[in-house]
């Protein structure tokens, strides 16, 4: 349900001097070992899975993985808390207090030091850095010049996600349980999903189910913005206006599903238009195709340490998948390798 847009009145805009730089299933037939530039994990190996049902479908084909991790870039932070890229590929990982920046292969190349703990970030192509705090946003620039802050969202707000599209920014709220739809200069234009007393009257597109403080919206490739509604197990897809079109996912203990309570808590889009989806309970990231359709495993529970919870994901250009591992406190790209038949 779209309520109408009003402005926020009374934004702060804030131009400061330049800052100081400072589980596993029995649906594995074997796992996919990743590769850290310190030490090998274990040579690329081809996965096969298992034949399985899927709830009204007819057998999956088994299917090769295809991806390995292929860099493991420790974050001198305490707590790591979100991950973005930009379209030079650059790295952002946001935490404890501050912003680091590095290049695509991991080399810090500059530290934003910030007033107080941030939540998420997105990188805008407008050069510009959106910064989720506890019930604000803040926009710096990469020299670590803050330009704006927005006003507070209220007492309630738990800014969990932002996604820059374009001229439009929209913030996950997960303390409200909707979906703020911005323009680049903090005004309010409208709201997506609203607040519902139980899971079982909150209807598609009219509400999301936010047991806990996972809820993440990611812009798509056509202009369209999507939202996990993961008390659901699903995506939902919504026009830039924030009108519902159709969503996919379902709940199963099957790989091709998301189990436990509420899952998949982090996504990423790809550049055609592919998910890359994390998960708690049974640590795991998965790919599906751009029609919600399973396609592999990416990581499998055994190469996270076991508890891990909140792997937030980005992807650059290249399609790379990089994992904020929270534990390890550490960005863990992962690539697809070719898989020949004779291996």
């Amino acid at each position: 349900m779209i309520k109408s847009g009003i402005p926020l009145s009374g934004a702060r805009h804030l131009i400061l001097g330049p800052l100081v730089f400072a589980a596993a299933t029995g649906a594995l037939a074997a796992f996919l070992v990743g590769i850290c530039p310190t030490h090998v994990h274990g040579a690329d190996i081809k996965m096969k899975l298992q034949e399985r049902e899927a709830p009204g479908s007819t057998k999956l084909a088994a299917t090769p993985a295809k991806y390995s991790e292929v860099s493991r870039v420790p974050v001198p932070m305490e707590q790591v808390r979100g991950i973005a890229t930009d379209p030079e590929d650059r790295i952002y990982v946001c935490g404890d207090m501050s912003i680091q920046i590095m290049d695509k292969n991991g080399r810090p190349l500059s530290r934003i030091p910030l007033e107080e703990p941030p939540r998420c970030m997105a990188c805008g192509r407008d050069g510009l850095i959106y910064i989720g705090m506890q019930e604000h946003v803040e926009v710096y620039d990469t020299k670590g010049l803050r330009r704006e802050v927005w006003s507070g969202l209220g007492e309630e707000a738990i800014i969990t996600s932002v996604a820059a599209a374009g001229e439009d920014v929209y913030i996950a709220d997960a303390g409200n349980e909707m979906v703020m739809h911005f323009d680049r200069g903090g005004r309010l234009l409208g709201y997506i999903g609203k607040k519902s007393e139980s899971r079982e009257e909150c209807e598609e597109g009219d509400c999301f189910v936010v047991p806990s403080h996972f809820f993440d919206v990611a812009a798509g490739n056509n202009g369209t913005i999507w939202v996990v509604n993961f008390g659901k197990h699903r995506l939902e897809n919504y026009t830039g206006g924030g009108k519902f079109k159709h969503s996919w996912g379902f709940f199963s203990e099957n790989l091709e599903g998301f189990s436990g309570c509420c899952n998949p808590t982090h996504f990423a889009i790809t550049s055609n238009g592919s998910f890359v989806t994390s998960e708690k309970g049974i640590t795991r990231v998965k790919l599906y195709k751009p029609d919600g359709t399973f396609d592999r495993i990416i990581a499998d529970p055994d190469q996270f340490e076991k508890g891990t919870v909140g792997l937030d994901l980005a992807v650059d250009s290249h399609d790379r998948v990089l994992v904020l591992d929270p534990t390890k406190r550490s960005v863990r790209i992962f690539q697809e390798v070719r898989v020949t038949e004779d291996e």
